[in-house]
């Protein structure tokens, strides 16, 4: 891998600049460039944008989970009500 792929991969996994160039042996100045030049930040958003549906998916399947549970109880509820009434 060579050393603009490695400053990019290190600046998807969320690490400073800074300290990317202090990992490379460069200054700041270099992974800067290569950062706007090789339109690191397109990358990030879109795998931010995945994380955050995979996070929505998760959710709304536990949202379901938990509204299935609730109306389940409110069946078993209603059945013990009918059959202490009878």
């Amino acid at each position: 891998m060579d050393i603009k792929e490695q400053a990019k991969q290190y600046y998807l996994e969320g690490i400073p600049i800074k300290d990317i160039a202090d990992k490379l042996g460069k200054t700041a100045g270099p992974v800067r460039s290569w950062k706007y030049h090789g339109k690191w930040e397109g990358n990030l958003l879109m795998k931010n944008i995945k994380s955050l549906r995979r996070m929505v998916r998760r959710r709304t399947t536990k949202m379901r989970n938990v509204a299935m549970l609730v109306v389940s109880e409110g069946t078993i509820e209603e059945l013990a009500d009918s059959y202490l009434n009878n």
